[in-house]
């Protein structure tokens, strides 16, 4: 058989042809794989952002909650300071004569010739013992008193009492006693340097009540604010 030039042309152009079409496919397979790749990465970059977004969002709910918890927190505490105060405030006032006090303490009886100075050594150490609540006599003892000793006889407060008098004190009776009865202490001093002139006692009581001070104190410059 014999083959002619026009059926080699035919040939090569089918070839050429054939060629053509499978490097048309071949860059359509790739176009397309290039565009699942896209599509791929755009994916994972969607769920990145996502991630993120969710990762920011959980710190964002952890931080409301932190400042939730903060703030309950805070509200704790400012019932606590709330709470502290008024305590605070209710022993301020039981300690300066503000409110009837009772339960155990002390009486403190003292007899004799006593000097001004002496007496104001013995409330001064009965003060530093840190009790409930003092009174002379029955009358209440007020943080602002002081004490003058004239012709026998105690004057604070605009009370004139004459000597002998007793001192009743509030508090935790045992070391009350302990306090004021040591050797060396203000009580013990005072008698001995005094020469016989002054004499204490001390006695322990189960219950002691101690009116209010009779004259109302000034109390402006603290109180209980509901705004804490």
């Amino acid at each position: 058989m014999k083959i002619s030039t026009r059926h080699i042309a035919l040939f090569i152009s089918l070839l050429i042809i054939a060629v053509f079409f499978v490097k048309q496919f071949e860059v359509a397979a790739y176009n397309k794989n290039i565009a699942n790749e896209e599509s791929f990465m755009h994916l994972a970059y969607e769920i990145i952002e996502a991630s993120n977004s969710n990762f920011n969002l959980q710190n964002e709910v952890n931080r409301l909650e932190q400042k939730n918890a903060s703030f309950s927190l805070d509200m704790k505490d400012r019932d606590a300071v709330r709470k502290d105060i008024g305590d605070k405030l209710v022993a301020y006032r039981k300690i300066n004569g503000l409110e009837v006090v009772g339960g155990s303490g002390v009486e403190v009886i003292i007899e004799g010739s006593l000097l001004t100075e002496e007496m104001t050594d013995i409330m001064n150490g009965i003060r530093s013992t840190k009790p409930l609540g003092i009174a002379i006599n029955g009358e209440r003892v007020s943080y602002r008193s002081s004490f003058i000793i004239d012709n026998n006889a105690l004057e604070f407060d605009n009370h004139r009492i004459s000597i002998p008098f007793t001192v009743q004190i509030v508090g935790n009776a045992d070391m009350l006693i302990k306090a004021l009865s040591r050797s060396g202490g203000v009580l013990d001093s005072i008698e001995k340097n005094s020469f016989g002139k002054v004499h204490i006692s001390l006695q322990e009581k189960e219950e002691i009540s101690l009116p209010p001070y009779e004259t109302p104190l000034p109390f402006r410059f603290a109180r209980i604010s509901t705004n804490l």
